[in-house]
């Protein structure tokens, strides 16, 4: 499944490696359907149910074409990891890399690998299992890596690290071992055409990737948000927002850059087609595929 964008001249593919359903209160504790019901024209049924029991999600890779550069943003959950602590992302095999080849791009062709965040479902495909080491997948491209990120998750306890054991060690410390990482801080500009915009909160490292063509904008927003009804409700966060207030702050400012700018919202997890606007109507916010 492959999802397909422009943004003035810049090609955007989206490679789906898998969907899964979200269970909306477990995911997203504060949910409520009564505070949804009057946007479910747009939610159901491609986000959720009716019911509002369970959300659609998507693991997803936005393939960039800039022109200068193909760049590939996050890498979804990989082949064979060992994720115990976490079945739906368990020793998968997935088409992954034969989606890629559909769309014309062998790995070779990558020139950069933006990592939002170092979580499980981010960084998979960094690696790729040959002879029982876990090697570069994309072995020409540089992988763009946020320094606060590398220090959180280098200094984390172990007994902290949860879903994500196992991830460091096999997606991230290889590219370190094989010197294809770029380590940037905040204000890193790759050239005239894509930038990141620290969004901090989910991780202490967090950053979405803003991409420029003329008078057009885009935004890649990692996982400032997870589900559409975030969208509507920014003060709902993921269980798995490292800080609470922050993501919600970060969240807002994100929104209201959107709008502002009338970019294309590009999300990780929301279901196919996966991208789209956000308005303003009277101080509430509102998504529109």
């Amino acid at each position: 499944m492959v999802d397909r964008f422009r943004v003035g001249n810049t090609t955007i593919e989206g490679i789906v490696e898998g969907t899964a359903p979200m269970p909306m209160k477990d995911f997203i504790p504060s949910f409520t359907l009564d505070r949804m019901r009057e946007h479910m024209p747009i939610l159901a049924p491609r986000f959720m149910d009716e019911a509002g029991e369970n959300g659609n999600a998507a693991f997803r890779t936005w393939v960039v074409r800039t022109g200068k550069h193909t760049v590939l943003i996050d890498t979804c959950v990989g082949n064979h990891k060992q994720r115990p602590n976490f079945p739906p992302c368990h020793d998968l095999v997935t088409d992954y890399l034969p989606q890629l080849a559909s769309i014309g791009l062998a790995p070779e062709q990558v020139d950069y690998v933006f990592c939002t965040h170092f979580h499980i479902d981010h960084v998979g495909w960094n690696t790729r299992l040959a002879d029982g080491r876990w090697v570069p997948t994309f072995p020409n491209a540089k992988y763009v890596f946020a320094r606060k990120e590398l220090k959180f998750w280098t200094e984390l306890p172990k007994e902290e690290v949860g879903i994500n054991e196992n991830v460091f060690e096999d997606s991230i410390q290889p590219i370190l071992d094989a010197k294809q990482a770029q380590i940037i801080d905040d204000g890193f500009d790759l050239d005239d055409q894509l930038s990141i915009v620290p969004t901090p909160g989910h991780t202490p490292g967090h950053y979405s990737v803003l991409l420029k063509d003329g008078s057009e904008r885009g935004m890649f927003t990692g996982d400032t948000m997870h589900h559409p009804t975030q969208i509507f409700e920014p003060a709902w966060n993921s269980g798995f927002c490292a800080d609470q207030p922050l993501a919600i702050a970060t969240r807002k400012k994100l929104l209201e850059q959107v709008v502002e700018r009338n970019m294309l919202l590009l999300p990780v997890h929301f279901a196919s087609p996966g991208a789209g606007r956000v308005i303003d109507r009277a101080g509430q916010f509102i998504f529109r595929v």
